[in-house]
């Protein structure tokens, strides 16, 4: 025979038998179990370093100079990226380490910031791309890479005279 609480309700398991108070205990760690299985926060079966070279040399660098290398999946999926220091680069996928396996359209954008003028950034004239801006955009750059199981290395060779 099952028990019933009967005093006052206070709580959702006041007013259930005492049963229930189990299931609940279950569906949390049934909850916290997926949670931990679904990869949040955790690392994705693939890494990949690389370099970026323009006509065959180092990218420019400096303290203004900003660069990103973006792998957008073919399919579905998030997009990876990572910022180019001394032309090398190492993805990530939000806040986990690596990214998923498959073919990925990319994107590089390297820019240069000017200085701040007396007045401050908000009267900054803006950036210089680097780099020819079809590399910027995935669907024009002419650059993809197939993305293995494990670490992968990837070399980016981008030319000032191309053209989409």
């Amino acid at each position: 025979m099952k028990q019933s609480v009967t005093s006052s309700p206070d709580s959702v398991s006041d007013t259930f038998p005492v049963p229930w108070a189990g299931f609940r205990l279950a569906l949390l760690f049934g909850l916290i179990g997926s949670l931990s299985l679904s990869g949040c926060g955790g690392s994705l079966p693939a890494t990949v370093i690389g370099t970026v070279t323009l006509d065959g040399k180092p990218l420019p660098s400096g303290e203004l100079v900003f660069g990103t290398v973006a792998f957008y999946p073919m399919g579905a999926g998030a997009v990876a990226y990572g910022s180019i220091e001394d032309s090398k680069f190492i993805l990530q996928t939000g806040d986990s380490a690596g990214l998923q396996i498959g073919e990925y359209r990319i994107g590089v954008r390297l820019v240069e910031s000017e200085p701040a003028p007396p007045g401050g950034y908000q009267n900054a004239p803006g950036q210089k791309s680097l780099i020819p801006p079809h590399y910027e955009d995935p669907d024009r750059s002419g650059l993809s890479f197939l993305v293995a199981d494990g670490q992968n290395v990837c070399t980016l060779e981008l030319l000032s005279g191309a053209k989409p």
